[in-house]
């Protein structure tokens, strides 16, 4: 098993990111930041700057230039869970819309096996929904996680 990491201080943080090659100069800010977005988190903008197998960064590589990247890449996460969100609830409606115009008398048509083209995929759906059911509400946002799992792989 890898070693877990082990708490490193936000001084040592800043201290190992300027060994490794990392050009900061303004040490208050890269402590300021660091104490609001996790060293790792940040660490792994980082890999793509590394010389090859060392721990050490690309020459001129800037603490400037990293929270730029950070910055773009939170942006767009945040863009496209917005737009994402639109077109996940458009698909769900036009799915259950579809669906259920297709069955207008069976509102839980979703649930019969026959209606779908792979019996795996279905069981693994329907043991997940049933035990979201049993589930207090506070713990049913695993199952959206355990959901994406199946239909993503």
């Amino acid at each position: 098993m890898k070693d877990l990491k082990k708490h490193i201080s936000i001084d040592d943080q800043v201290k190992l990111l300027e060994r490794r090659g990392l050009i900061i100069t303004d040490t208050s800010e890269v402590k300021n930041t660091l104490s609001s977005i996790s060293y790792y988190r940040l660490s792994g903008y980082l890999h793509n700057f590394k010389n090859n197998n060392t721990d050490s960064y690309i020459e001129g590589l800037t603490w400037h230039r990293l929270k730029r990247i950070y910055e773009f890449d939170r942006k767009l996460n945040r863009l496209l869970m917005y737009v994402l969100e639109d077109v996940e609830q458009t698909f769900k409606t036009r799915l259950s819309y579809t669906l259920t115009s297709a069955f207008p008398d069976d509102p839980l048509v979703y649930l019969r096996p026959e209606i779908y083209r792979n019996r795996t995929d279905f069981d693994k759906f329907n043991g997940i929904f049933i035990q979201s059911k049993e589930m207090p509400a506070s713990s049913r946002c695993s199952t959206r996680l355990r959901l994406d799992a199946i239909f993503s792989s």
